[in-house]
């Protein structure tokens, strides 16, 4: 107030006439400037703030009666209720991330018996600190300074709460720890409760969110509300593809044994794992302050690599937000929003058995694979964008505050040896650079008194468990294919086309199948849909396997990825095409009551135990990172197609008409779509039969090995037609023949060429004959019509959903 008076008089006390002439006026102007400010006060110290006071010094918040030796709490410190004076309706919060749901069960432990104060006491034993709100007013205990400013900011962080949501915030009692490793075990009794900031899944420890959200002095890292606008900004200084084609890690090695092993995964003479590794030299940047370390910079690889220090490490957050592909070395302990993520959405995961080797894998198939692992980057900074705000780390200390204070089972009171903590009492004092994250972080009056997100409610047992064990799949899928993956280079390094898959030429394949479908009836047949591949090739491809038989629910689906690995050691004899047409394979994990015809099982391989059991009634195919070969096998069987919808064609499958040779599936919701066809199938038998009879009789009369060099012979010579000039031979070219091809060749390669030879007995037939090309009215009835088909069948799984949900 003095401030504002002393500038209004400087302006009169420059001229003596205005002075005196306008002493009245200023007079005026001061009565009305004390009566605007009076104004802002009511009788129940209800501060009301208006949201267009943007322009006050950020210290003008704080009352700092005593300036910097102010280290008490005013008496009327903080008003417990803000009044906000909004232009427009206030908007209604919305619904808090996923990961919220981890506060119940967190806190489930003392969910029956509630939480005493002898409980509560019984968690000093490595407690820094002890905390008491009562009446929104914070008091604090310390039993042993934590290191660095790791209390003093979660102090500072706990009174922000107190600050944003006035009044809100009940009564309650807490032990914090603020060391990193999780010590509360699991001993048949009802446990002492710990705060602290990261957890693991043999402990029980309350986790909360850790002090640099409010700033790291020591290591010149800014808070997080602004920092982490930053980052997000900083992702699109350089386009991902533009970005350096490695894995990239800096910070501290010596706190691990695990982060010493990373090191070993760096660039050398004798070999490239496609990290970067630097280990930070933290003397040189202490005494530099950091500035060569800027988060904001770091940004510059495609890939970075997170890894946990004796503990779980605050680096997490800060290297999701780049868009760079996180590659996550398998975490043993988690904070409070990590459990929110999804691998292969969110992060690559990386063993931390093999480190380097996972990393090769990731980054060479990641760098084959572009857009795809782009998309794992983009969701990784977007989830730290939306559901790692500022806004929702305030949102979720205060559900998991007042979750907390449900359980106590008795009235908190301020311990003897506690002091009152305030805003004032802990910033006004400061200096340098804590000071200026206090005041950067500072919850200013017209922030205050939002409301919080709604809590979604806890996981039922069910969902919870179909989470972790999606996360498990994924995981051991990831693994498979990387214990996979320098065979499959190997072999792809070969410029061999099919043989390396062990699949025999068309000519003798296709009578093969033809043959297998009279092995046994379609009634007699397993009742589900089958599909065994590579799953990893593809996203649709891995939203299949969510589609696959479990505890919980049945789509009527049965899917396997396929084990590379196992099958190129043993040249895919366990893949037979023809043997798909009269066996299925279930993992072992399932129920046996879900295979009720499996019969022994014969072998036993590194991934999943392998039963026999009868043909199936439906086969499945889905595209890979674009068209399949697979199509004309599933087709071959006479069990019914169901192809989830296709983006792409190959020469003959443009002839296919859906509901005669196939049944469409749709991609946006595969497995009700799959479900549907079954149950519908099962019902209407004969109708569906036929369905599979037309799609292998296509196969059978159509697409025959005569067929396709008759398709061959057709489009060169239409092609040549075309051509405006006479072909020569070009100067580098060499002239290929059966016998310059066949003869130096062995193995394999020689037996499918020997096998797909033409024969002088077979040669110099007549092709057939190409029918005219379509006007234009027929094409378009055509195509039509299929659009109508698909969307009759679209309309039927409607109707049978909406009557089954």
């Amino acid at each position: 107030m003095g401030s504002i008076a002393e500038a209004m008089w400087r302006v009169f006390k420059g001229n003596s006439f205005v002075a005196r002439a306008s002493k009245p006026i200023l007079f005026s102007l001061l009565f009305c400037a004390f009566y605007l400010l009076y104004m802002f006060l009511d009788d129940d110290s209800t501060l009301t703030i208006s949201k267009s006071m943007h322009n006050l010094s950020q210290e003008s918040w704080l009352k700092c009666h005593d300036g910097p030796n102010t280290t008490t709490c005013p008496a009327n410190y903080y008003p417990k209720k803000f009044k906000y004076i909004y232009q427009g309706q206030r908007p209604a919060p919305g619904m808090c991330p996923e990961y919220f749901r981890w506060i119940y069960e967190d806190l489930r432990p003392w969910a029956a018996t509630g939480i005493t104060l002898e409980m509560v006491e019984r968690a000093n034993r490595t407690a820094n600190f002890r905390l008491v709100i009562i009446d929104g007013r914070a008091y604090v205990e310390v039993y042993e300074k934590g290191f660095q400013t790791r209390d003093t900011m979660t102090f500072w962080g706990i009174l922000q709460l107190l600050r944003r949501f006035p009044g809100r915030i009940p009564d309650l009692d807490l032990m914090f720890d603020c060391v990193d490793w999780p010590v509360i075990q699991p001993d048949g009794n009802t446990p002492p409760p710990l705060f602290r900031f990261c957890g693991d899944n043999n402990t029980l420890d309350i986790v909360f969110p850790d002090w640099s959200f409010w700033g790291w002095p020591e290591t010149n890292i800014r808070p997080w509300e602004r920092l982490s606008h930053e980052m997000i900004l900083a992702n699109e200084k350089s386009k991902w593809k533009d970005r350096e084609r490695y894995a990239y890690w800096k910070g501290n090695p010596i706190v691990a044994k695990k982060r010493m092993e990373l090191l070993e995964c760096n660039v050398s003479k004798e070999y490239d794992w496609n990290a970067r590794i630097y280990a930070q030299n933290w003397r040189a940047e202490v005494e530099q302050g950091f500035k060569n370390s800027s988060l904001t910079n770091q940004c510059n690889h495609r890939y970075k690599i997170y890894i946990e220090g004796s503990a779980w490490s605050v680096s997490r957050k800060y290297i999701l937000a780049c868009d760079s592909v996180t590659l996550m070395i398998k975490p043993h302990y988690y904070d409070f929003f990590s459990r929110g993520l999804m691998p292969m959405h969110h992060y690559w995961p990386i063993r931390d058995d093999d480190k380097c080797k996972s990393i090769k894998f990731a980054v060479d198939w990641g760098n084959k694979h572009r857009r795809k692992v782009q998309l794992i980057g983009k969701n990784g900074s977007k989830f730290i964008k939306e559901e790692l705000s500022m806004d929702n780390v305030y949102n979720y200390m205060f559900h998991l505050l007042n979750e907390y204070s449900k359980l106590l089972k008795y009235k908190p009171t301020v311990p003897p040896r506690a002091v009152e903590l305030c805003s004032e009492s802990m910033a006004c004092p400061e200096r340098g650079i804590n000071k200026a994250f206090m005041m950067e972080s500072l919850v200013k009056e017209d922030t205050g008194d939002v409301e919080p997100c709604t809590i979604p409610p806890p996981y039922d047992p069910s969902t919870l468990d179909a989470i972790l064990k999606r996360k498990e799949s994924i995981l051991s899928r990831v693994q498979q294919e990387e214990k996979v993956w320098p065979s499959m280079k190997a072999e792809l390094a070969k410029d061999n086309v099919k043989p390396e898959t062990n699949i025999r030429p068309w000519e003798r394949l296709s009578h093969e199948m033809i043959l297998a479908n009279e092995k046994s009836k379609w009634k007699d047949r397993e009742r589900y849909a089958y599909w065994k591949g590579n799953p990893i090739v593809a996203k649709k491809r891995m939203e299949l396997l969510e589609c696959n038989v479990s505890k919980e629910y049945d789509w009527n689906a049965r899917i396997y990825a396929q084990n590379w690995r196992a099958e190129v050691e043993q040249g895919f004899k366990n893949s037979s095409l023809t043997n798909q047409c009269n066996h299925r394979y279930i993992d072992a994990s399932l129920p046996k009551q879900l295979c009720p015809k499996c019969i022994d099982v014969i072998f036993k391989n590194q991934t999943f135990f392998i039963f026999v059991c009868y043909v199936h009634r439906y086969k499945i195919y889905i595209e890979g990172s674009a068209w399949s070969v697979s199509r004309k096998y599933i087709l071959a069987c006479d069990s019914v197609t169901l192809m989830i919808k296709p983006h792409y064609y190959d020469f003959f499958s443009r002839g296919l008409m859906p509901m005669h040779h196939y049944w469409p599936i749709r991609d946006d919701d595969k497995c009700k779509s799959i479900k549907f066809a079954v149950d519908w199938g099962n019902k209407h038998r004969r109708k569906v039969q036929l369905i599979g009879k037309n799609g292998s009789k296509f196969i059978k009369e159509e697409l025959s090995m005569d067929n396709v060099y008759n398709y061959m012979f057709h489009l060169l010579n239409e092609y040549s037609k075309l051509l405006k000039y006479k072909p020569t031979i070009p100067p580098r070219a060499v002239e290929l023949c059966s016998e310059s091809m066949a003869c130096p060749e062995r193995g394999i390669n020689k037996a499918f060429m020997m096998e797909s030879l033409m024969k002088e007995d077979t040669g110099d037939v007549e092709p057939c004959t190409i029918p005219q090309p379509y006007d234009p009215s027929t094409l378009d009835a055509i195509l039509k019509r299929k659009e109508s088909i698909l969307s009759r069948v679209q309309q039927e799984e409607k109707v049978y959903w909406d009557r089954h949900s």
